[in-house]
């Protein structure tokens, strides 16, 4: 708990920071929540405290958590938390962890928010700083940092960056999907059956995707048929416009985005030929990932068991405590908005349908407690792919086909394209 007598200097830097990404003067922000403009700015000197009601107005027109707010000025904790035992790591010097992700999928908003905005690692002197960046830009970014976590797919193993780690997997992303449309005389179910009589119209098949772990993804063994030779692969890598462009302009035959699009689509009417419930290899491994001087500083690897069980313990709370899971709901957006994540599609009814809860809500990403619940999702995920119809008494070249796919997504394997990529 901080004196009570002094205003800590990490509250103070917090609200510093907040003037400058929202770009508001003292006076303006003074004048908008009611706070002396003189006592605000010994405030920010440290001088002066200030009252839990003016801190509440401070805290929601700087878009900053409330709770942490009243909890680092030394009042009674309101809001959402997640603590951790101090015997996970004793407080030292103070410190800024820079958090990488990003913030435009479910999970790693999640993830961006649980660090970033309840700051649980605050009272072992650590800091943790958002940094919203493309997807395809994580792991070169932390791989150049000093301090630097992120969370990232598991096939960062494969991308040979000096000072890169993958420390633990965190969720099974389950939310692949292939879109079609609804076509006259063409049943979207067997999917095998509904691609050959597509191919039959249209000839050779154009797919749009947004790339990244879309691109490898389409290279699923099952079922067979998906991608030939003649495919021919469309990249808008503007996930939202991807959707545009395949549902209101009719680009392309398929179209493969993120969970955002792939929720998005549905309300626009387009089906669902491919998904995790037909083809149980559509999934990928989510991880905590870090550069590796992290651990050459004296922290090291307890800050990595740190961060992971604050992820874990976030998870449990989504599930058990229907406030936590409220203010998570409400306040991501919030977060991606003062972040200025302006291209995003991340809303409160998608967040509601996607992240854990107390009834489950598993279906498109998997979010274990433990490690062994992840262990136990690894080994439903494998009994699934070997008892599905496509693999039970399938030859054994097919076997060896699920493997390689299996490797790639452990980032154990390289990717061999075997379409085309339209320019």
């Amino acid at each position: 708990m901080p004196d009570p007598l002094k205003v800590p200097v990490e509250l103070t830097d917090r609200v510093r920071d907040a003037l400058r990404t929202t770009g508001q003067t003292q006076s303006a922000v003074a004048r908008s929540t009611g706070i002396n403009r003189g006592q605000f700015s010994r405030f920010l000197s440290g001088e002066v405290r200030l009252g839990p009601e003016k801190l509440r107005a401070l805290a929601d027109h700087l878009h900053l958590e409330r709770g942490w707010v009243l909890r680092m000025a030394g009042f009674p904790e309101e809001g959402p938390e997640i603590t951790l035992s101090q015997a996970v790591l004793t407080p030292q010097a103070p410190m800024r962890l820079e958090v990488f992700s990003d913030g435009r999928f479910y999970d790693s908003a999640l993830f961006l928010w649980t660090l970033c905005e309840l700051q649980p690692l605050l009272p072992l002197g650590i800091t943790c700083v958002p940094r919203h960046v493309n997807w395809s830009e994580v792991p070169d970014r932390i791989a150049r940092a000093d301090l630097a976590i992120g969370f990232y797919n598991r096939k960062v193993k494969k991308k040979g960056l000096e000072n890169i780690g993958y420390w633990t997997d965190l969720t099974i992303y389950r939310g692949y999907a292939l879109i079609g449309r609804r076509i006259k005389g063409l049943l979207l179910s067997p999917p095998t059956k509904y691609l050959e009589e597509l191919r039959k119209k249209r000839g050779e098949l154009k797919i749009l995707t947004i790339a990244a772990d879309t691109l490898w993804q389409l290279q699923n063994p099952l079922p067979p048929g998906i991608i030939t030779e003649s495919t021919v692969i469309q990249i808008e890598p503007d996930a939202d416009r991807a959707l545009m462009r395949f549902a209101k302009e009719g680009e392309a035959d398929l179209f493969v985005g993120g969970l955002p699009q792939r929720l998005k689509a549905r309300e626009l009417g387009l089906e669902e030929v491919i998904n995790s419930r037909n083809n149980p290899l559509l999934f990928s491994l989510n991880s905590l990932v870090f550069a590796k001087s992290t651990l050459d500083t004296p922290r090291g690897e307890p800050l990595l068991g740190a961060v992971s069980s604050v992820w874990f313990r976030s998870v449990q709370q989504l599930r058990s405590s229907t406030t936590f899971r409220e203010a998570a709901v409400s306040a991501i957006p919030e977060m991606l908005n003062r972040l200025g994540v302006a291209d995003h599609s991340i809303d409160q009814k998608g967040l509601d349908e996607v992240l854990p809860g107390p009834l489950g809500g598993e279906e498109y990403e998997i979010f274990p407690e433990s490690p062994t619940d992840l262990l136990d999702a690894y080994n439903s995920i494998l009994l699934a792919i070997l008892t599905s119809p496509q693999v039970a008494g399938a030859a054994g070249e097919l076997h060896h086909a699920v493997a390689q796919h299996l490797a790639r997504i452990m980032g154990q394997d390289t990717d061999q394209p075997v379409f085309r990529i339209a320019m």
